[in-house]
């Protein structure tokens, strides 16, 4: 099971267990909640376990779009991202 917590107050999105397409909704409506002004937002990846192409297209149009920080990627989560091509998000 995954979930994707809200932390306002921080301005944190905490993800957790596998984030797939299913999931990639409840990530996007919760970029778009904290990116309503300039203020970076931080989006912690410690407790997932994986990732799919549809997760990872979000996050990188967010990295690209708005001043998101991407933190905690996990060993699995480095290689499904260097698996498509990805060195960094």
């Amino acid at each position: 099971m995954s979930t994707v917590d809200v932390d306002r107050e921080r301005r944190r999105i905490i993800l957790r267990g596998g984030v797939t397409i299913f999931k990639v909704a409840d990530l996007h409506e919760a970029l778009l909640a904290l990116s309503r002004n300039d203020a970076p937002i931080d989006v912690d990846l410690s407790a997932v376990d994986h990732l799919d192409s549809a997760a990872i297209q979000v996050l990188l149009v967010a990295v690209r779009s708005a001043p998101v920080t991407v933190c905690g990627l996990s060993l699995s989560v480095r290689k499904r991202c260097r698996m498509i091509g990805l060195e960094t998000l």
